[in-house]
C-alpha cells in the first residue's frame, strides 16, 4: 500500500498538492481489503474513505466502529486493524490498480 502513511494525514501527498493519478483508486482497494481482513480478524472497526474539503490531502483513511450507522466517531486502529494493516502491506494490493491518464484538447 504504497500511499496508505501519506492518506493517514491532511499534510499527506505534499498537504495535497502532490496527489498522484492513481491516489484515489488505490484507496479504495485500501479500504475494501483492510475491511476485509480486519472483519476476519475480530475487529471492531473498518476503514472508510473520506474525502476532505478544502485545502490540504484530499484523500484520508479514517477509522470508525463497525456499525457505521449508529458509531460516526473517528477512532484510532485498535490491534486487531493494526494487524489488518500490517497484512494488507504484504498484498502488492497496488497492483490491483490500472488508471489511465489522458489529455483533454481544449
Amino acid at each position: 500500500m504504497k500511499y496508505f502513511d501519506e492518506m493517514q494525514t491532511k499534510w499527506g501527498f505534499g498537504d495535497g498538492g502532490l496527489v498522484p493519478p492513481d491516489a484515489e483508486a488505490c484507496r479504495t482497494v485500501y479500504v475494501e481489503a483492510l475491511n476485509q481482513v480486519a472483519a476476519k480478524l475480530g475487529s471492531e472497526l473498518r476503514a472508510y474513505a473520506y474525502d476532505r474539503p478544502g485545502m490540504h490531502n484530499p484523500f484520508l483513511i479514517l477509522f470508525r466502529g463497525k456499525d457505521s450507522q449508529t458509531d460516526h466517531e473517528e477512532r484510532e486502529p485498535d490491534e486487531p486493524m493494526i494487524e489488518a494493516i500490517g497484512c494488507c502491506n504484504g498484498l502488492d494490493l497496488d497492483d490491483l490498480v490500472e488508471v489511465q491518464v489522458t489529455v483533454d484538447p481544449v
